[in-house]
């Protein structure tokens, strides 16, 4: 199989990704960074740096400041691979198999390590801002201070995201402060109690498996939790920029290599998330007190 037949399969990857992933928000948008045309691994970051307001006197000269626009490199922290092979005799009878395991190696085993990796990342930069194991009484109120924190911080509204644990969640609906919770009646006269948004946050729910702050990243199969549960994170997705760099998916027929009698997929990424130091109050994470 020619490795544009494989590009062919690019376009349903990503729609797999945007499917199952929970942290899509925090991808960098265009003109945030660049790429090395040399080197796989780095990724430019712009910084911007300017000095406040000056004094006004009049009748004379303006205080006058230098925009410091600067690209600064990074190279990515997480370089990611595997290869996969098929039987020879399996791929030539159903080419498609390639691709639709290949697709599901992407949404099962990819996606979730990249979503645990962007939460470990977002906490070794930004800490825990509290730590308790809440109940139905504490849920919202646990919220509420830390929507308090990123309004005395300026964080703009508009552009917060709450990420919930699944237990969290549930708090959230069992809490007996239902006057927080619009609760919707379909016209069949059933209740929906589904959280969509909460004082205009998105809610968006994230696996426990992904949700850790000290997840460790094997050398050869996936990634485990580790450290704390994560309650909630309240983020500004302008505060982050989260940045995937996926090499074209390569499938190697069995002629070219000679391990075995079997065609080959081979998946390489790097992948890293940034907090400029400016903006790291624009996150807010609240773990729980008991350990993993």
């Amino acid at each position: 199989m020619s490795v544009a037949y494989a590009k062919a399969y690019l376009d349903m990857l990503d729609r797999v990704y945007k499917k199952a992933s929970v942290t899509t928000a925090m991808d960098a948008v265009s003109g945030q960074y660049r790429t090395s045309s040399e080197r796989a691994n780095v990724i430019y970051t712009r910084r911007i740096d300017f000095e406040g307001m000056a004094a006004h006197t009049r009748n004379s000269d303006i205080d006058v400041d230098d925009v410091d626009v600067a690209w600064e490199p990074h190279t990515f922290e997480q370089e990611r691979s595997k290869a996969l092979d098929f039987d020879i005799v399996d791929s030539k009878e159903a080419r498609t198999e390639i691709a639709e395991v290949v697709a599901e190696f992407y949404r099962s085993k990819v996606v979730p390590e990249i979503d645990a990796y962007r939460f470990k990342k977002v906490y070794s930069l930004c800490d825990a801002d509290a730590n308790d194991d809440l109940d139905t009484d504490e849920v919202f109120a646990a919220i509420d201070t830390g929507t308090e924190t990123l309004d005395d911080a300026e964080v703009p509204e508009e552009s917060r995201v709450l990420y919930v644990s699944n237990n969290t969640y549930n708090l959230m609906k069992n809490s007996y402060d239902v006057d927080k919770i619009k609760m919707v009646s379909d016209t069949d006269g059933t209740i929906n109690r589904q959280i969509a948004t909460y004082d205009g946050m998105p809610v968006i729910k994230v696996p426990k498996s992904r949700f850790s702050t000290a997840p460790t990243f094997s050398g050869t199969d996936g990634y485990s939790v580790g450290g704390y549960y994560m309650n909630f994170v309240i983020l500004d997705i302008n505060a982050v920029m989260a940045i995937i760099k996926a090499i074209p998916i390569e499938i190697i027929p069995s002629r070219y290599h000679n391990t075995k009698f079997s065609d080959r997929a081979k998946f390489l990424c790097y992948h890293d998330l940034f907090v400029p130091t400016n903006k790291l109050p624009g996150v807010y994470v609240h773990r729980k007190t008991t350990g993993i």
